[in-house]
């Protein structure tokens, strides 16, 4: 009997200690779980405490579950109980991060071990269940080296290679589901990054350059999750975008920029970049300025060598904005800009005016752009496999370093033109062209407005032998041919753009007839692009008339002008005005002119002017009558006297 009272004694002790313990709710799915990966076992370590009471100032709810592992270093500040081991919390409204208050305690732990992560991640998502989860990287961040350093493991943090593996055991683990939102509270969460983990998280939230070090504010973010716990991985990270620059807006020295980055957009980025890269390291060798010149103009972040990547694109389409580009490498650089735009879902930035370095072209991602890679590790990146941008950097610094020789070369060329089918316009291209030195000619020929595809056309030439090629084109479209020779590495030694080849312009046709409908033979139809001011003159006849005038430009993709058609015959002449799109389509106008019946006109001249003056009689007599009637009429004697007889 006593062991009996003594086992329910201790069990009813033991469900009291349970009682008091902030026990996993296993029963309820909420609609987030927000899980914070927090380093904080390095300088950092108050500023841990600090986002730790920020969550605690909202707390978790029905909705909302908010997860902390949380790891302090030995020697730092000494409040809440100066712990230095590392803790999980299931974080309450207002409680504070003291032993008292944790879930569980792990000891101390390498929180740079890809393993720890993956613990943190099963334990949160098995007792702590929702819809959605967002996990955040909390930490020191290295770019694409990796984030959240241990500094009692020798400051190790989670490279990428590790985060791979990580990722891939916490998306298995989940049934395959990806995770909803990725942050990194941590300097520098670039391109590389965002690719490596591209397959396991649907939207990245994170800072391009380094942040302050208070980091993200928790109470105003978690604030608005808890009272919309219904928005969606890409509205949750605008919401952490939005509150934290408002948060250092006049309230730092720094300036800062964070964004959010859509995973399922960075195939298609790495794809463009891919075109960048294999037309930029071809150019490179002939325009080494023109890239050196970009690179120094792209504004770069702290660290070694970070660049705004849409900015990289965009100062080296300037660059070659000042001369006529070449159109492979042109249409490279604006697919990889619109790429970038495309991935970012949404970008906000506080352009601080007295920081050092400042946010003015930030647009949401970056990428490192060092002079040469030292580093074998970057080679095996993802993003660097897909891409082929390493290789890029490792041909940017070799010809910076005027490695490798001028490759240019000057070809004889002759362009003639042939109209085959005998219609009166061109329609082939004849090309003779004599190399010094062995190579590859490619002829893109871009057939612009009706499409943007273009076709190639290839020609070797061997050294001193001159080769001749002739290219059928429509008579009706604007046509660019770009003419490049390249060496058996791929590198450009010459290059010619031709723009506007055979355009066909603006057809005007039409009639001029008399007004019994019969031709008017010899009439002066005056056609004029009043845009340009170009004109051309023709004769009518039979049948009809027909005139091809040029647009004014064919630089744009937009292009409307005015086009005035004139006609005269003898004394008598008629005009019109209208406006004209290209690309062209044949605009019909007629015209009624022409010599009149003059005895005929004359006629019915004076049966106006007759009926005219047959009024006026009319009106003048009518006038005068009306006036008589008004007058006193005076009378004879007689006229008296016989009134007054017969009265």
């Amino acid at each position: 009997m006593r062991k009996l009272w003594a086992f329910l004694l201790f069990s009813l002790l033991l469900i009291s200690y349970l009682a008091v313990l902030p026990a996993p709710s296993m029963g309820q799915t909420a609609k987030w779980t927000f899980m914070v990966y927090m380093g904080a076992d390095s300088s950092l370590e108050q500023f841990g405490i600090d986002d730790f009471n920020e969550m605690a100032a909202v707390g978790s709810t029905d909705d909302v579950n908010i997860i902390v592992q949380f790891d302090r270093r030995p020697g730092g500040t000494s409040a809440n109980g100066d712990w230095t081991t590392a803790k999980r919390f299931f974080i309450t409204k207002d409680m504070t991060p003291d032993p008292t208050s944790a879930d569980s305690d792990l000891g101390e732990v390498n929180m740079g071990d890809p393993q720890e992560l993956v613990d943190f991640m099963d334990w949160g998502m098995t007792y702590y269940a929702a819809d959605r989860y967002f996990l955040v990287l909390w930490g020191h961040g290295l770019g694409w080296r990796g984030v959240v350093q241990d500094s009692s493991s020798s400051s190790d943090y989670l490279e990428l290679d590790e985060l791979t593996w990580a990722f891939q055991s916490i998306v298995a683990n989940n049934s395959g589901k990806k995770i909803d939102l990725v942050g990194a509270d941590a300097c520098r969460m670039t391109t590389e990054m965002n690719y490596q983990l591209k397959d396991y998280v649907s939207f990245f939230v994170g800072s391009q350059k380094d942040e302050p070090e208070p980091g993200w504010p928790y109470h105003t973010v978690l604030f608005n999750l808890t009272n919309d716990p219904d928005m969606g991985p890409a509205e949750l990270g605008k919401t952490i975008a939005d509150r934290y620059v408002e948060s250092y807006i006049d309230q730092s020295g720094l300036a800062v920029a964070l964004s959010v980055v859509d995973s399922s957009r960075l195939d298609y980025l790495a794809e463009e970049i891919r075109r960048f890269v294999d037309q930029g390291r071809s150019a490179l060798p002939m325009f080494p300025e023109q890239f050196k010149s970009s690179r120094l103009n792209s504004e770069s972040y702290e660290g070694n060598a970070v660049y705004d990547l849409y900015d990289i694109f965009d100062k080296l389409q300037a660059e070659f904005a000042i001369n006529s580009a070449p159109l492979r490498l042109d249409s490279a650089l604006q697919s990889s800009r619109e790429a970038v735009l495309t991935a970012v879902s949404h970008e906000n930035h506080w352009d601080n005016p007295t920081a050092s370095i400042r946010t003015t072209h930030a647009r949401g991602m970056s990428i490192w752009y060092p002079l040469g890679v030292f580093n074998q590790t970057y080679h095996q990146l993802d993003f660097n496999l897909a891409t082929g941008w390493d290789d890029y950097l490792e041909d940017y610094r070799a010809v910076t370093n005027e490695e490798v020789p001028d490759p240019r070369v000057n070809i004889d060329m002759d362009m003639s033109f042939r109209d085959v089918d005998d219609n009166g316009l061109d329609d082939t291209v004849q090309l003779t062209l004599q190399s010094p030195k062995d190579g590859t000619l490619e002829i893109d020929v871009f057939y612009h407005f009706h499409t943007e595809e273009h076709e190639l056309v290839t020609i070797f030439l061997p050294a001193g032998v001159q080769r001749s090629k002739n290219i059928t084109l429509p008579e009706n479209v604007y046509v660019d041919l770009d003419i490049y020779l390249l060496n058996e590495t791929r590198v450009w030694m010459s290059n010619s753009l031709h723009r506007n080849v055979l355009s066909k312009g603006y057809t005007i046709s039409g009639f001029v007839h008399d007004k019994k409908g019969d031709p008017v033979l010899g009439a002066s139809v005056t056609i004029e692009n009043t845009v340009s001011g170009e004109t051309v003159e023709v004769q009518s006849g039979a049948s009809g008339y027909s005139a091809v005038i040029p647009p004014s430009s064919l630089s744009a993709t937009n292009i409307t002008d005015t086009i005035k058609v004139t006609v005269e015959y003898h004394d008598w002449s008629a005009s019109t005005t209208f406006l004209m799109t290209y690309p062209p389509e044949e605009e019909v106008v007629n015209f009624v002119l022409g010599p009149e019946d003059v005895a005929a006109d004359g006629f019915y001249f004076v049966v106006s002017m007759l009926i005219m003056l047959l009024i006026v009689i009319i009106v003048l007599i009518m006038f005068l009558l009306n006036r008589r009637k008004g007058e006193p009429v005076e009378k004879s004697g007689d006229e008296l006297l016989r009134e007054l007889k017969l009265e």
